[in-house]
């Protein structure tokens, strides 16, 4: 049976299919911004609400009782602190190199150390087998890092996003408490919750 050859006309052209490569990965990159922005803005709104929640509490405490109600913060008065970017890539691509070593590496121990070929000692198959691992994660291990990476970015931009409420959440707390005190010395109620009013954040409606 002869072999059939394509014409250079007929074949898939490089352009093409580089630019399809191209545009699939502009379109994942897109997907993923979009959805790290949604997130972003779910975390802010949802710490938001819990903020402004508190303040309303405090408002009709004051408002029917005159002094400040004894009750725990709503949010958390420390954070952690943010961390750095390159770091976190560098991790990540740790990770997903470690991964892909582990996982390429296993079947070719698996196999070497069931074939029971006594030119080959199982030291040798062990060192083998480490030796292709590190080869695919060099060449293969930016991948899964990739992913990992996205994902724990999205995760990272939630608390940076998260943070700068709980900030705004404890400069709140230290006016609370100061409202407390003026209180105790007969500062007037309204405009106590005036002063705290002035505190409530702008989130998104809830669906």
């Amino acid at each position: 049976m002869g072999t059939v050859k394509l014409r250079p006309d007929q074949g898939p052209d490089r352009g093409e299919v580089m630019q399809g490569s191209t545009k699939a990965s502009i379109g994942v990159g897109a997907a993923t911004w979009v959805a790290g922005q949604v997130g972003e803005a779910r975390a802010y709104d949802r710490a938001g609400r819990i903020m402004n929640a508190q303040i309303e509490a405090d408002i009709d405490y004051i408002a029917r009782h005159g002094r400040v109600a004894d009750v725990p913060p709503a949010l958390p008065l420390t954070g952690r602190a943010a961390r750095s970017k390159p770091v976190l890539f560098l991790q990540s691509w740790l990770m997903g190199a470690a991964l892909t070593a582990v996982l390429v590496a296993l079947p070719f121990l698996v196999a070497g150390l069931s074939a029971h070929d006594p030119n080959t000692p199982p030291g040798l198959a062990i060192v083998g087998s480490l030796g292709v691992g590190l080869g695919g994660a060099l060449l293969a291990g930016w991948l899964p890092g990739l992913l990992i990476w996205i994902v724990r970015g999205m995760r990272e931009n939630n608390r940076r996003s998260e943070g700068v409420v709980l900030a705004e959440f404890r400069r709140y707390w230290e006016a609370r408490q100061q409202a407390a005190h003026d209180l105790m010395r007969g500062a007037d109620p309204v405009q106590v919750n005036l002063w705290l009013g002035s505190f409530f954040i702008p989130v998104a409606e809830d669906d």
